[in-house]
């Protein structure tokens, strides 16, 4: 008898969300919303606060999970080449990685990072010696902990300045299939456009680690079939649709730096309101169903399928049967209660 392997490709995929905890994370019960999820769906949203289970489920989130990881590794291969790229000029960094919110934000989540860079002083422990003589004959000579022999420690401080003064900037990575990627071809670091939802959960960040700049590294999933779109675009004759001779475009990796600044001063306020709703309703009932929904679960397209986002939905059964009643969450700009 020939040799069967006993798992297949579809139990690899499907093992990948358990193995790497994601199901656990995102159902998890939770006081406040998640900065990456604000400008979803206020019931799916209502749903992941109480830690209810799924009614449905998609085979895609299996890829989902399996290109999430990806992600993670793409973002890990970022920071080492950018950390690889300055080091020997002013020693950049990104630091903060994964650090969560203040516990007092009104929203939840963990960043991807900060640039800072190192400023060296004098170790104070050992006076710039390099030598540690605590608690030994002070003709031993041996190496000062703090510095490891060096004479020097180094603090972090923010890594750029503007006019010059020190100014604060966020590092955000983002690793996109075909159809995310080719909206930042188009629409560069106009956000809004490109992805509103990293809009926001940038807009969150700064707002929470007092941020001026957000950074944004944009990754392709399949940088070859993202340089077949290109060169085709080239060709397109309206050129209202062609965006490949946009200097910004690339295939493989784009970098996009916003002044966010006026986008938290914009965005603050309705972020703030969606969010404490959200909270309070996690207080004071916690039944999803009392959440009015934001979409219509069977609404269909142009093509006579189930409209996104309730098409990917999760919870999509389970709210038809709520039906479309409850408490309305206030809505962010740019977003439309249907």
């Amino acid at each position: 008898m020939s040799f069967v392997l006993p798992f297949t490709a579809q139990d690899i995929r499907r093992a990948v969300q358990p193995a790497f905890m994601l199901g656990v994370k995102r159902v998890q019960e939770r006081p406040k919303p998640r900065a990456s999820g604000l400008s979803g769906r206020a019931r799916n949203q209502a749903s992941t606060l109480s830690g209810t289970s799924p009614s449905d489920t998609h085979e895609e989130r299996d890829y989902s999970a399996f290109t999430q990881e990806q992600g993670r590794k793409a973002e890990d291969i970022t920071v080492d080449a950018l950390k690889f790229l300055r080091a020997e000029d002013d020693g950049v960094f990104v630091g903060w990685r994964e650090r969560g919110l203040p516990d007092d934000f009104f929203v939840t989540g963990h960043m991807d990072g900060v640039f800072w860079k190192l400023e060296m002083d004098v170790c104070p422990a050992c006076d710039g010696s390099g030598e540690d003589y605590t608690d030994m004959d002070p003709d031993t000579e041996t190496e000062c902990p703090e510095c490891t022999g060096t004479g020097e420690v180094g603090r972090a401080i923010p890594a750029f300045e503007e006019n010059g003064e020190p100014i604060m900037v966020g590092f955000e990575h983002k690793h996109l299939g075909t159809w995310a990627y080719t909206r930042y071809c188009i629409w560069g670091d106009n956000i809004e456009e490109a992805n509103f939802d990293h809009l926001i959960q940038g807009a969150l960040y700064c707002e929470a680690r007092n941020l001026d700049y957000h950074v944004w590294v944009i990754t392709s999933q399949d940088a070859r079939a993202m340089n077949t779109a290109i060169e085709r675009n080239r060709d397109a004759k309206d050129p209202k649709v062609r965006y490949a001779n946009n200097a910004w475009v690339d295939p493989k990796l784009m970098v996009f730096v916003v002044d966010m600044r006026p986008w938290r001063k914009l965005l603050t306020p309705h972020l703030r309101a969606r969010a404490e709703a959200l909270s309070r309703w996690k207080v004071d009932d916690g039944n999803p169903a009392n959440v009015k929904p934001e979409y219509d679960p069977d609404g269909l397209n142009e093509y006579g399928d189930i409209n996104y986002p309730c098409s990917w939905c999760e919870y999509r059964t389970v709210c038809k049967e709520d039906g479309d009643s409850g408490i309305a969450i206030p809505c962010l700009p740019n977003q439309e209660n249907r």
